[in-house]
């Protein structure tokens, strides 16, 4: 079990220094409550379950052959694809999410912190904090594409 505290942001992408080095993710959700989803990552499968208790989440990750998460993702339409982007910026890791098909044109950073009130420095290329706004999360991105926004 990983608990992990996440602040999640907009990004100005002419502001991005240039990215390099991503991993494509493939994710499809297998439900909403608790959040259920199949990912392939760095060509590897895995199931992840997710419950949200605060500003914390509280995350099982676990491996599956890689043939179950395509099984799994092929049957679902709720996907989302993906390229992350680690960029390391006065001590923390950001990941910056650079999204495709159905919801490309957005880009979303993330940031994993050690405590819910920790401090931490915003780089230039930062802009709103979309944290609790539940549209932006994967999941509902998976069943409400950002290109149907309108």
């Amino acid at each position: 079990m990983k608990k992990e505290i996440e602040r999640k942001y907009l990004v100005f992408p002419d502001r991005l220094p240039r990215l390099k080095r991503g991993q494509k993710i493939v994710q499809a959700y297998l439900s909403t409550d608790p959040v259920v989803r199949a990912r392939i990552k760095n060509k590897k499968g895995y199931l992840t379950i997710k419950f949200r208790e605060g500003g914390l989440n509280i995350e099982y990750d676990i491996s599956i052959p890689i043939a179950d998460a395509k099984s799994m993702i092929y049957r679902c339409s709720n996907q989302i694809e993906k390229t992350r982007y680690n960029i390391k910026v006065n001590g923390n890791v950001w990941e910056i999410d650079v999204f495709e098909g159905a919801n490309k044109g957005l880009i979303i950073a993330e940031i994993e912190l050690k405590r819910l009130n920790e401090e931490f420095q915003r780089p230039l290329w930062i802009s709103k904090e979309v944290t609790t706004d539940k549209k932006y999360w994967n999941v509902s991105l998976a069943y409400k594409p950002y290109n149907l926004w309108g």
